[in-house]
């Protein structure tokens, strides 16, 4: 990047990734004055108030998307804005993107599209389509829709199951469809999707049989992604009232109190048995008082755990909690209890650790 920027940048081709979250500040993202493609896809509220310009999830949005739409000025045409037309607040922003770029929204079937696509069709746009019943994706305009292919022939969607998988593949394929503008193109590389594997060291998407049980490991630290976890589950076992939902689950430091409260109502809907431990458990993360977001040694999963609780007894439902403060002795603890057929999602701190925990209580 350094002798990048000693270089006539106008004269460079290059594809860069960058994911914008609320921490960042950059103008453009990139050292590149010039993006031909940006892509807007969602809009959370897991950092809500940790800095002055994120108090609320509109001002997320916005400085989203001005990171995004700010560097759009292709020299080779008109600039591509990719985004996602199911999140209302990536729409509403969508002015922020110069007046000469090609919009190209994705969606998924049978949820609220926040974008005018009859316009958008009959002005000879492309959107790309999802449609969970079948998990096909097609590439759709006014006069046709041409199918690109079926998510459950990707191993890493689980047959089509797991929702981020196929939310990933649908905005990538749009992405790339700006910048190669031809659809056998695009099915070449849907069909090459199967050849690629996560890297385990990411702790995303692990999915482990073992003794007639389903583990599944993955940072799901927010309510909407132990959600989609929770669905997995679901959608691979169908209705099986003996099988249980068990979620060894923890959350960072920087989430306020009412988020972390959030997030422990939530997972006593979507989960049978909740065992809770701690990021910062004073044995193999600390912090000092001057850092940022501090919290005290088992600070965090006591609030999770005491609402959840409160949750549970208020409402009277059937879910279970309990506070384990060190992650070793919660994942062996959720793997002691649960039984064939059950499903347990492990949300890990330190990937590399939390497979050594998991093998050894295996």
């Amino acid at each position: 990047m350094f002798e990048l920027l000693n270089e006539d940048l106008e004269k460079i081709k290059a594809i860069s990734i960058l994911e914008t979250s609320i921490g960042s500040s950059l103008l453009f993202g990139t050292c590149f004055p010039r993006n031909q493609i940006g892509a807007f896809l969602n809009v959370y509220e897991d950092h809500l108030g940790v800095t002055k310009e994120g108090k609320t999830k509109n001002q997320i949005a916005k400085r989203k998307a001005k990171i995004v739409f700010s560097a759009l000025k292709s020299e080779q045409g008109n600039p591509f804005a990719i985004f996602n037309a199911n999140d209302n607040l990536v729409c509403k922003y969508l002015n922020l993107a110069p007046k000469e770029s090609v919009f190209i929204p994705f969606f998924i079937e049978e949820k609220k599209v926040f974008f005018n696509l009859d316009e958008h069709l009959k002005n000879k746009g492309a959107c790309f389509v999802f449609n969970p019943k079948t998990t096909e994706i097609f590439i759709k305009t006014k006069d046709s829709k041409y199918l690109i292919g079926k998510t459950q022939k990707i191993s890493w969607t689980h047959n089509g199951f797991f929702g981020p998988a196929n939310v990933a593949i649908l905005s990538a394929l749009a992405i790339i469809y700006a910048y190669v503008g031809n659809r056998t193109k695009i099915k070449e590389v849907f069909d090459s999707l199967n050849n690629f594997s996560f890297d385990p060291s990411l702790g995303r998407n692990i999915l482990i049989k073992k003794d007639d049980k389903t583990i599944f490991i993955d940072f799901a630290h927010e309510k909407y992604s132990l959600k989609e976890a929770s669905n997995l589950f679901k959608k691979m076992h169908g209705k099986n009232k003996d099988a249980k939902k068990i979620a060894v689950i923890r959350f960072a430091p920087d989430r306020t109190n009412e988020q972390l409260k959030d997030y422990a109502r939530s997972a006593t809907r979507i989960f049978d048995y909740i065992i809770v431990y701690d990021k910062v458990d004073g044995k193999r993360r600390t912090m000092k008082k001057w850092m940022k977001f501090y919290r005290k040694p088992g600070e965090i999963s006591k609030i999770v755990y005491n609402t959840a609780k409160e949750e549970i007894e208020k409402k009277n439902l059937k879910a279970k909690v309990k506070r384990i403060v060190d992650e070793e002795k919660a994942i062996k603890h959720a793997l002691s209890i649960s039984k064939p057929k059950d499903y347990i999602l492990i949300v890990p701190n330190e990937f590399k650790k939390t497979m050594e925990f998991v093998e050894k209580a295996l």
